[in-house]
């Protein structure tokens, strides 16, 4: 199915690499309300073009399901960019761009099994964490994993466990002892279940965090909050 027109705001975009060749970007996804990729063939032609916390006027999409894999929202499709799509940038102000749909830590307690591949941003004070551990994953490489305890406003607490060189990111406001309590902004991480508790995890590649300062800066000078 091919849609005419539509206007869109990026709140992320990652580029996914090819399983035999890290080097070599094998799609561009764009994620939004509705999620967006650009296939291996396209992504020279519009990787210039298409900017985080851009809106744009996209022209002649492939409608698709979105029902497989680990997805970004909830929306049953998803957009796909071929030879014919057109992309033209417009105003900021066009409409209120938010990038995060945060969910509450007792929203994701309650998330049904199904939805365990619909991945979420959530916010939470860093009052725990265990030491970083080594571990083997799917592609038989070596990785390492850090288990963190995030509270919120209402007290509720939730495991977050951070994968990869996401670690390597963390550990300096991990380790500094400075006083000031550490607030760490998970987006797009997937929820998991295990010995019948939902904690958060990063996903590859979709995944970002922001710390403190971090976050605040981002939200004054990209978005205009």
């Amino acid at each position: 199915m091919e849609l005419t027109t539509d206007i869109v705001g990026v709140v992320r975009l990652y580029e996914i690499p090819s399983s035999w060749n890290p080097i070599d970007v094998c799609s561009l996804e764009l994620s939004d309300c509705i999620h967006c990729s650009i296939s291996k063939a396209n992504v020279l032609v519009f990787k210039t073009v298409v900017r985080e916390f851009g809106i744009y006027l996209m022209r002649n999409f492939i409608i698709q399901p979105n029902s497989k894999g680990v997805r970004t929202t909830s929306h049953k499709f998803k957009l796909s960019f071929y030879i014919k799509t057109s992309v033209s940038v417009l105003s900021i102000d066009t409409f209120q761009l938010n990038p995060f749909r945060f969910v509450s830590f007792t929203e994701i307690e309650a998330i049904d099994i199904v939805n365990l591949n619909i991945l979420l941003d959530c916010i939470g004070h860093v009052v725990g964490k265990e030491d970083a551990r080594p571990m083997i994953i799917k592609s038989s490489q070596e990785s390492k994993c850090m288990p963190l305890y995030l509270k919120d406003l209402e007290k509720n607490k939730i495991k977050c466990t951070i994968f990869g060189e996401m670690i390597g990111k963390l550990t300096p406001f991990i380790n500094k002892d400075d006083g000031e309590p550490l607030v760490l902004v998970a987006q797009l991480f997937k929820p998991n279940q295990y010995l019948n508790q939902i904690n958060v995890q990063n996903s590859f590649y979709a995944s970002r965090m922001f710390l403190n300062l971090i976050f605040l800066m981002l939200l004054h000078s990209r978005i205009g909050m």
